[in-house]
């Protein structure tokens, strides 16, 4: 096997002994002489190198190569975790203040071998590593070293830049690159500012570093990008027809918005102001600490794959405007901040005192607006349309204390009556009056208590000086259906479907692990024929999230595409053994005798097939769907939502614990009957994918995972400055990006 895996770059160069059981210092020595070769056969002066254990070198290796690492070591086997993690630790230890190691001080043990079901033994100890001067990220003072040894080795052939950056000091790297990334154009030249956060000037961290919206605003004015990363156009003629059409569409359906009485007064010119959305979630940072990542981006964009394909084959449909889902993030997604939850978490007035500072730079995009000292006759406004962010993003950055999500009654019976589910209506309200919020039809009862009352016992200061529509605050915070129906509601209907089939016998086994292992089964010949990953790689009780037979099912995988997948396959199951086949209504209530017909539906249409083809058709469409076309879409939005509480109600009433109603059904209700209520009003309806979140679930990785590289006790100012390098060279590409 070693043999084999030399070919890739992994090598075993454990310790040979003549006694069976070597004592911990030799195999300590060992190690370290195996290091110490390992840094030399790379080159000490060049190695990053990293120090870890695991149970399958192959598979763990292959993380490490698109890293850029490029060889393996394995310098120990053995069968006692502890031992295997002591040894770790000895060797971060000895090595981790040594140049290019990668580990952290004083780590060591906190792997997945510490699961009881780790796969093992035997177990291994391994160093890999690469070279500093391939195209992959280093530390800056990795960078420093290098740039002083290769002047050692040429002083004649070295650049300026080269000079200057072998000049800068190890001992405070990080600072003197970022200079020369500026000086030499590698970094957007955003100023890192310093906003004041607490009304206590002697807080320790009240001070806090942030990149102004109105700063990348105007370096996008004074480079051209702004049509193109904004607005999802090339060229600024093409940008003033597109927005001047884009607020005739906004009046038609928010008459009322704040924005309209500025530009009759003459304040801003809509047909140069720029709608964009906020955005606020935690990404993951060093040792999986949360870290809150807020951000902005332009409401339209270049579109979706779907839609620009539409494009091509009708240009009508450009008429819809693109979403914004295309482009590398870096290039159309501009981040304000960060903050560690461990920060907010001791005190979440810094939070909110960051969200206000955050909310008083995008008040002065659409107070003042921009104009470049080269062009100061052009000036562009922008103006924050909304905020977006998952349920608890939400509920934080809104101080939905009154009604949020999370206040679900958990219990049958509870002495404390529940105030509310939604930050928008008053369902789920039991005191003074009972709201019923399972009610899945055109007109529910809770409708009529929209907006009457604030879900904030206190304004948030995300609100300062936001444009809104004054009768309808809480729409400022706006629902996200990839969240609501991907990570939630899709959960549930797919985990309680797939058990319905396997419970009333449509799926061959005799014990559910044996119906199971058909599942999957079918599902890995599914996803090979059709070309699809996966994602969840087996059907058992812990992926339906069951721990017997009376559980409600709620699926445990973590990725949206999953969803997705595991949707056209339990569409395919109905195909092949439902339709046509059953007159049972629960089964029916999941399948469903659809049309030919991309949009029309027919009358015995239920739910898995009708919310498949309406979110393939939204993809389709732009920031605007065609009313005539909104309708019949809403009626396949409905139609699932239907379907649910249906196949709720029959479950129930055969005693079976499915269909759990979870408040992400709610928002999804809300999400099909502002569609309804849109494409009714006016000739356009705004396309349910506006508000989505799933670009931005892409983006709050990135800047996550650059402080991940950067030293904790600076970790907030060297994410911001590391962005600006990340941005730079993403908006060079997107200058080379024709897809309009």
């Amino acid at each position: 096997m070693w043999s084999e895996l030399r070919t890739l770059g992994i090598v075993f160069r454990g310790k040979i002994s003549r006694h069976p059981r070597p004592t911990c210092g030799k195999v300590l020595a060992h190690a370290r002489q195996q290091v110490d070769s390992f840094r030399e056969h790379i080159g000490v002066s060049l190695c990053v190198f990293k120090i870890g254990v695991t149970r399958n070198p192959p598979q763990r290796f292959v993380g490490y190569v698109q890293k850029g690492f490029t060889n393996m070591w394995v310098i120990f086997k053995g069968d006692d975790v502890g031992q295997l993690h002591m040894l770790e630790a000895a060797l971060i230890s000895h090595y981790a203040n040594c140049s290019g190691c990668q580990n952290m001080s004083d780590t060591g043990g906190e792997g997945a071998l510490n699961k009881s079901d780790n796969g093992g033994p035997p177990y291994f100890a391994y160093v890999t590593g690469g070279r500093a001067d391939q195209p992959r990220r280093v530390p800056c003072s990795h960078a420093v070293q290098t740039a002083k040894a290769s002047l050692e080795s040429n002083p004649e052939g070295a650049t300026g830049a080269l000079r200057r950056f072998a000049a800068v000091s190890e001992n405070d790297a990080e600072t003197g690159a970022h200079r020369i990334f500026r000086e030499c154009s590698l970094a957007a030249p955003i100023p890192v500012q310093f906003e004041q956060i607490s009304q206590n000037a002697d807080e320790e961290l009240a001070s806090w570093p942030v990149l102004k919206f109105s700063d990348w605003l105007l370096y996008l004015l004074d480079s051209g990008r702004v049509p193109s990363q904004l607005c999802g156009v090339p060229h600024m003629d093409a940008m003033r027809d597109r927005l001047t059409e884009f607020w005739a569409r906004w009046k038609a359906l928010h008459p009322t918005h704040q924005v309209f009485s500025r530009a009759q007064d003459g304040l801003l010119d809509l047909s140069l102001t720029i709608p964009v959305w906020s955005h606020s979630d935690e990404g993951r940072s060093q040792k999986q600490k949360p870290i809150m990542v807020l951000s902005v981006h332009g409401c339209l964009g270049r579109g979706t794959l779907g839609y620009l394909k539409a494009v091509e084959e009708d240009e009508s449909k450009r008429d819809g405007m693109g979403l914004n889902f295309i482009g590398a993030t870096w290039s159309n997604q501009f981040l304000y901040s960060v903050m560690l939850r461990e920060v907010y978490a001791q005190k979440p007035e810094l939070f909110q005192g960051l969200a206000g500072t955050f909310a008083d730079d995008l008040r002065k995009c659409w107070e003042i607006g921009v104009a470049t000292e080269n062009n100061p006759e052009l000036r562009i406004w922008a103006v924050h349309l909304g905020t977006k962010g998952d349920l608890p993003a939400l509920t934080k950055i809104g101080r939905f204390e009154n009604r949020s999500y999370s206040r679900i009654p958990k219990t049958g019976q509870s002495k404390t009556l529940c105030q509310g589910v939604c930050h928008l209506c008053h369902a789920a309200q039991e005191d003074p009056d009972v709201v019923v919020w399972e009610d899945l039809r055109e007109d529910p009862d809770w409708a009529s208590t929209m907006h009457q009352t604030v879900p904030w016992p206190s304004e948030p200061p995300i609100l300062r000086g936001a444009l809104l529509v004054p009768a309808e605050v809480g729409d400022f915070f706006k629902l996200d259906i990839w969240h609501n129906f991907h990570m939630g509601v899709a959960k549930v209907w797919l985990a309680s479907c797939f058990m319905v089939l396997c419970n009333i016998g449509m799926v061959a086994g005799n014990s559910i692990i044996a119906q199971f292992d058909t599942l999957t089964a079918l599902y890995r010949g599914f996803c090979l024929d059709k070309k699809l990953s996966m994602h969840m790689q087996q059907f058992s009780r812990d992926t339906m999230g069951i721990d017997s037979n009376a559980s409600f099912p709620s699926g445990k995988w973590n990725k949206g595409a999953a969803s997705t997948n595991l949707m056209l396959f339990l569409q395919f199951l109905c195909e092949q053994r439902i339709v046509g086949r059953t007159n049972d209504p629960l089964l029916l209530s999941i399948a469903a005798r659809l049309s030919q017909h991309l949009i029309l539906i027919s009358r015995n249409a239920r739910g898995t097939i009708a919310m498949n083809r309406f979110l393939s058709s939204v993809y389709k469409e732009g920031f605007w769907i065609a009313s005539h076309k909104a309708k019949q879409l809403v009626k396949l939005f409905f139609t699932f939502l239907k379907c649910f509480q249906l196949a709720a109600v029959e479950s129930g009433r055969r005693d079976m614990n499915r269909f759990g109603f979870v408040p992400k059904v709610h928002m999804l209700h809300h999400a099909a009957l502002q569609l309804h209520q849109e494409a009714h009003k006016a000739h356009w309806a705004t396309n349910v994918l506006a508000t989505s979140v799933q670009i931005q679930e892409d983006f709050i990785g990135r800047p996550a995972r650059l402080s991940r590289r950067v030293a904790m006790r600076s970790i907030h100012v060297r994410v911001l400055q590391r962005t600006l390098i990340s941005a730079e060279f993403a908006l060079r590409d997107a200058d080379r990006d024709q897809r309009f």
